[in-house]
C-alpha cells in the first residue's frame, strides 16, 4: 500500500466528531470610531492620519508622500478634481502592467473601513488600479470617517449597498510574509507601507 493510500485509509477510519452549530455571529465589542479603526490599523502594521478637514487633504497627502522618499507618485484619476495639482501625476489607466512597476507611492480612495482589523475596501473599477495597488512601494488611502463599520460583516454590507456591481480589494496594513525561516518581510506581495488618511469630523 502506498503512503497516499495509507493516509487516506487512516482518514476514513478516524471517528467522525459531531460539533454543535456555533450559533449566530456576535459582533465584537468594537465601536466604529476613528480611534478604534486607527488601533486596528496600527496592529496590522499600518499608520493613520487624522481625521482631518477636507481643506487640508492635499497638504496632508503631500506630506505623507514626501515622508516616503523620492520616487514617482501616482493618484487615482477619480481624486484629481479633489486634490488638484501637486507632487503627483494621475495614474495612466491604459498603461501596460510592466509600466506600473516603478510607482513609488500610489494614492487612492477607500470606500469602507473596518475598526476591528483596520481593513479598508478599495473599489476596483479599472484593471490598472488593481495592478497598481500591488505594484506600488507605498500606498496611501483616503477614507471618509463616516464610512467606518465595527466589523467585516458590517463592512461588506456597507460595500454592497454602495457598490452593488463592483469588485473590491480589502487591504489591512502593508504586505507581509514570514514563510521562509519565520523572517518577516514587508512588501513581498504588495506595498511596503500603508497609510490611511481620515477625512471628516466624526467622533474620534
Amino acid at each position: 500500500m502506498s503512503d497516499r493510500a495509507r493516509i487516506l485509509d487512516s482518514i476514513r477510519r478516524a471517528p467522525a466528531a459531531r460539533l454543535a452549530h456555533p450559533g449566530s455571529y456576535e459582533s465584537p465589542a468594537v465601536s466604529p470610531s476613528w480611534a478604534a479603526f486607527a488601533a486596528g490599523l496600527r496592529a496590522a502594521g499600518g499608520e493613520s492620519h487624522g481625521p482631518i478637514a477636507r481643506a487640508v487633504l492635499s497638504e496632508t497627502i503631500a506630506s505623507v508622500c514626501r515622508s516616503r522618499g523620492d520616487g514617482p507618485v501616482r493618484i487615482d484619476p477619480a481624486l484629481v478634481s479633489e486634490l488638484g495639482p501637486g507632487e503627483w501625476v494621475p495614474l495612466d489607466l491604459e498603461a501596460a502592467p510592466e509600466a506600473l512597476a516603478d510607482i513609488h507611492v500610489l494614492v487612492s480612495r477607500g470606500c469602507v473601513g473596518v475598526a476591528e482589523n483596520g481593513a479598508v475596501a478599495v473599489p476596483i473599477v479599472e484593471p490598472a488600479l488593481a495592478r497598481a495597488l500591488f505594484l506600488c512601494q507605498h500606498l496611501v488611502l483616503v477614507l471618509e470617517v463616516e464610512r467606518l463599520e465595527a466589523d467585516l460583516h458590517g463592512g461588506f454590507a456597507r460595500f454592497w449597498s454602495t457598490e452593488p456591481a463592483g469588485r473590491t480589494v480589502w487591504i489591512s496594513g502593508p504586505s507581509k510574509t514570514a514563510d521562509i525561516e519565520q523572517t518577516l518581510v514587508l512588501g513581498a506581495h504588495g506595498p511596503r507601507t500603508l497609510a490611511v488618511i481620515g477625512v471628516g469630523d466624526r467622533d474620534a
